[in-house]
């Protein structure tokens, strides 16, 4: 099975749920519900997807828990830890075994590097965005977001590749 159309799809609607959550944030439920139902629809391995999802999706939700109750940032939303943040935790755990599936061919200090640094640009924007505050210095929360993610992408990523091993289907294997 030709899997390449499905990274760019996911790349886009990897974009596409970012942007809704950070600019709608509380007011984007069902739009995001909408988008992740969209992924499962369009997209094969939906058993590695829904294991993914409720494997390592709390994990990541968890972080942002941690950072909110350490006083690192704060979310601009109704709820302490919104639910929006699970949903963009799930798009980037999907997002990990199709647009960003490049990833777990590269060195551990690669994916370290490239989740550092792309976290931090993520948090930055949002922030600029509104959807969040840092509520330390810029640089102390950039500081502490760069560490975490350099430890959480290598991780996601070996824990994906686990779970690919385990539970995706032989016919739409990506490599």
């Amino acid at each position: 099975m030709n899997t390449r159309p499905y990274v760019w799809i996911d790349a886009l609607w990897f974009q596409a749920l970012w942007w809704l959550i950070a600019l709608q944030r509380d007011q984007a439920g069902l739009p995001i519900l909408a988008l992740l139902l969209l992924h499962l629809m369009l997209f094969p391995q939906r058993r590695l997807a829904l294991i993914s999802a409720l494997l390592l999706a709390p994990l990541g939700y968890l972080t942002d828990v941690v950072w909110v109750q350490s006083q690192l940032l704060s979310f601009n939303s109704a709820y302490r830890v919104p639910l929006w943040m699970l949903g963009l935790w799930v798009g980037v755990i999907w997002s990990l075994s199709w647009s960003l599936h490049w990833l777990k061919h590269l060195a551990i200090y690669w994916q370290a590097l490239i989740g550092a640094l792309g976290a931090a640009s993520s948090y930055y924007a949002a922030a600029q965005l509104g959807a969040l505050q840092f509520e330390t210095t810029l640089w102390n929360s950039l500081f502490w977001i760069t560490v975490m993610w350099a430890l959480l992408l290598p991780s996601l990523m070996y824990a994906m590749t686990y779970l690919e091993r385990r539970f995706m289907d032989v016919q739409t294997s990506i490599s």
